[in-house]
């Protein structure tokens, strides 16, 4: 069996390899499966000749009979669809661009046939205007041509096939060489691509050539020839009426075809023009259909964002009652700072009263507001400076004998009687006494209505109506005993123990300051000795710790002298040798 499949394998590997050699016979092999050879068997009738016919199946050769048939029917009954009659009768030929000369002689011929009465006309099978059908070639009608022009063969010439590159370059070329031929021609023309004018005689011959082509192709047709030989010379002829003439000079001369002016310009003004008129009813219609509406209707109007009022709150008595004692403080606050500003306007006249008064005392023009610096914050030392620069012993000596002046001693006669003198002098000292007491008094006040007018201010509100200010506490600096040395050398431990940090604290009530001070002075000398045995061995871990220093400090020193010494020696040495080269050189040089 198995010999038997593998010979059945043989052939037919032979039989498919002479079908593919054979490139005119069509491939066909009996072809059954191994597997399957029982089941299905697939059988591939082979032309013995190959010249023989191609017989269509019979579905085949059905459908074509019945599209022949449908084809034929319609062209009985004249339904013939050309291009023209399904193009889109949308576009009008408002310049009558597509009546041809043709077309005109089809016109004169209808006319004509019409005034001659002619049968034709009546028929409604019958079309005057019939274009000659072409010829529809066949598969069958291209091969016999090809075999009794060519004998069968056609000489095809494979083309070079050519880059991207040469292509470019070849359209490069051809189009140089085209503006090349156009300027050779048009060497007069400015522009590029314009449209040639023609001059009048151009269009008289074109006229003529027009008419004498619809003339002949009327004298062509035999049954209105009669009637165009009456219309050849309608102008002289009496027997053509007004309206025939005018049909036929409308005709020839092509009446509807504008001659004077350019259409496309004509075009351009008729949109412009429309497009005006529709933009023109646009307004209309529309200032019509809203006449009613209110102005300002077509525009959103907008408004600011209201943030309280469109969030949602939760609102509580106690919120409430919170605002309303805020609100109460504020008032009260700004009632205040008026009250205060009232008094503070009062307290500065006084001021000037007092400072005027002091003038006038003490003769001296240089007092004024801007010295006190009233509109600062208060500072109680700056304000004590101020006083004193101003009421110091300066502000005496000028009172008494000037800035800058020095009282010289006056010479007197000895036979002047002096004990006038003398009473004056006396009174003048007492006038003197008593204006400096005064000028004293009137100072002391002076402070003090400075002093009410920096106690105006406030620095905080407590309990909601009472207005205060900070008191600030003298300080005198305290060491306990101790010197600057022994407090850095002590550590914070050794410093808690002599003094707790309690007793250092800066705002600390007179009365504790008294106890702490009275415990301290208890236990001083028991905490001295001890801070002293502490602070001894803090001293001596210093000075080993620095003896210590000074060592390695003297370590390194020397390494580096010995370090500089080496090197020197070693720059001793190399310039030794080198000396010795030298002589020895020399000394053989001088042998040689």
């Amino acid at each position: 069996m198995a010999m038997k499949l593998k010979k059945q394998q043989a052939a037919k590997s032979e039989k498919r390899s002479k079908q593919q050699s054979d490139s005119s016979s069509s491939s066909s092999s009996d072809y059954s499966s191994s597997d399957s050879e029982d089941d299905l068997q697939v059988k591939i009738v082979e032309r013995e000749d190959p010249s023989q016919e191609y017989k269509r199946p019979e579905l085949l050769e059905k459908a074509i009979k019945e599209v022949e048939a449908e084809v034929a029917a319609k062209q009985a009954e004249g339904e013939e669809v050309s291009e023209y009659e399904s193009s889109s009768d949308s576009d009008e030929d408002d310049e009558a661009r597509l009546l041809t000369p043709a077309m005109d002689s089809d016109i004169l011929r209808t006319i004509a046939a019409i005034r001659a009465k002619d049968p034709r006309v009546y028929e409604q099978s019958h079309h005057l205007k019939k274009e000659p059908k072409e010829k529809k070639i066949t598969l069958k009608d291209y091969e016999r041509d090809i075999l009794l022009e060519h004998g069968g063969f056609v000489e095809q010439e494979d083309k070079p096939i050519l880059t991207h590159r040469q292509e470019q370059d070849q359209l490069k070329n051809a189009f140089k060489a085209a503006l090349k031929d156009d300027d050779d021609d048009s060497e007069e023309e400015d522009g590029f691509l314009t449209k040639k004018s023609k001059s009048k005689q151009e269009l008289e011959a074109e006229e003529n050539d027009y008419r004498n082509f619809l003339l002949q192709q009327m004298k062509k047709d035999e049954h209105t020839k009669e009637t165009f030989e009456e219309w050849s010379n309608y102008k002289n002829n009496p027997q053509v009426n007004e309206e025939d003439a005018f049909l036929m000079d409308y005709v020839l001369n092509r009446g509807w075809v504008d001659k004077g002016e350019d259409s496309t310009k004509t075009e351009a003004l008729d949109k412009e023009t429309e497009e005006e008129f529709l933009d023109d009813v646009d307004r209309f219609e529309s200032k019509y259909n809203y006449r009613f509406e209110e102005e300002g209707s077509g525009q959103i109007i907008t408004y600011a964002r209201d943030i309280d009022g469109s969030v949602r709150r939760k609102q509580s008595k106690r919120a409430k009652q919170r605002e309303r004692q805020k609100a109460k403080k504020q008032e009260l606050k700004q009632q205040k700072e008026a009250e205060i500003k009232h008094q503070k306007n009062l307290k500065m006249q006084e001021i000037r009263e007092k400072l005027k008064e002091i003038n006038d005392i003490t003769g001296v023009q240089k007092l004024g507001l801007e010295e006190f610096g009233l509109d600062d914050d208060f500072n109680p030392s700056q304000h004590d400076a101020d006083m004193e620069d101003m009421y110091g012993d300066e502000f005496y000596a000028q009172e008494e004998g000037g800035e800058g002046e020095e009282i010289q001693k006056p010479v007197w006669e000895d036979d002047i009687d002096t004990t006038q003198y003398e009473n004056e002098e006396d009174q003048q000292e007492e006038y003197q006494e008593e204006e400096d007491q005064l000028a004293k008094d009137k100072k002391k006040e002076l402070k003090q209505l400075v002093d009410e007018y920096y106690k105006l201010n406030y620095e905080d509100v407590v309990g909601g109506d009472v207005f205060t200010r900070f008191k600030y506490v003298r300080t005198e600096p305290e060491n306990f005993g101790l010197s600057n040395e022994e407090i850095l050398l002590a550590d914070d431990a050794a410093l808690n123990k002599y003094m707790t940090m309690k007793a250092l604290a800066p705002y600390r009530p007179p009365e504790l300051q008294e106890v702490d001070m009275h415990r301290f002075a208890k236990t001083k000398k028991k905490k001295m000795k001890e801070l002293e045995k502490h602070i001894k061995k803090e001293k001596k871990k210093v000075e080993k710790e620095l003896k210590h220093q000074l060592v390695d400090h003297k370590k390194v020193k020397s390494k580096q002298k010995s370090s500089t010494s080496n090197k020197r020696k070693r720059n001793d040495d190399e310039s030794s040798k080198s000396k010795r080269k030298d002589k020895k050189v020399r000394f053989a040089e001088e042998k040689s």
